[in-house]
């Protein structure tokens, strides 16, 4: 993963409410990345929703350029259901 794809990674992995983040996991499998925005939104403040934003764009580019997109998209709802345990 290149240098800022992984440090916008790193801070949009939120913490949300378990029953939220069985929500993100399952929007980020079928939508491709709303999971995330819903997520950046839930933990409020302007930078949290930009840098969650930034990363649904990452999906999208990766996701049509390689398709590589969606399974970071699917690993990155994992990540944060994990976290919210």
């Amino acid at each position: 993963m290149c240098g800022p794809c992984k440090e916008y990674h790193e801070k949009t992995l939120f913490k949300v409410e378990s029953n939220l983040a069985i929500i993100v996991l399952a929007l980020n499998i079928f939508t491709l990345g709303w999971g995330t925005l819903l997520a950046g939104f839930k933990d409020g403040g302007e930078d949290s929703l930009k840098n969650a934003f930034i990363v649904v764009i990452l999906f999208y580019l990766l996701c049509f350029l390689f398709g590589a997109g969606y399974l970071w998209c699917i690993y990155h709802g994992w990540l944060i259901y994990q976290k919210s345990k």
